[in-house]
């Protein structure tokens, strides 16, 4: 699993759970976005959050798919800004 997706993961859980219980849920976590990791790390920080905001599993997913496709991914397709003209 790609860093990216779990940089988007904690961004999806901030907006859930606000800043100050994303920072202990992803404690004791730390990932690059550059650097890739084990599925099993994603379904364990997946699982983490599921019990922190008491919804479904099923909902947390469709959540956070929709997040990270209006979010994380349309951001990367977004084309670069414009340099400004000098006057």
């Amino acid at each position: 699993m790609h860093g990216l997706i779990f940089a988007s993961l904690r961004d999806y859980t901030a907006l859930r759970l606000g800043e100050e219980r994303t920072a202990e849920l992803w404690a004791d976590r730390v990932f690059e976005t550059t650097e890739a990791y084990d599925d099993a790390w994603f379904a364990a920080q997946l699982d983490r959050l599921v019990a922190a905001t008491g919804s479904s599993k099923e909902a947390v997913q469709r959540g956070f798919g929709s997040f990270a496709a209006q979010s994380t991914f349309a951001s990367l397709t977004a084309p670069p800004p414009s340099p400004s003209r000098p006057r």
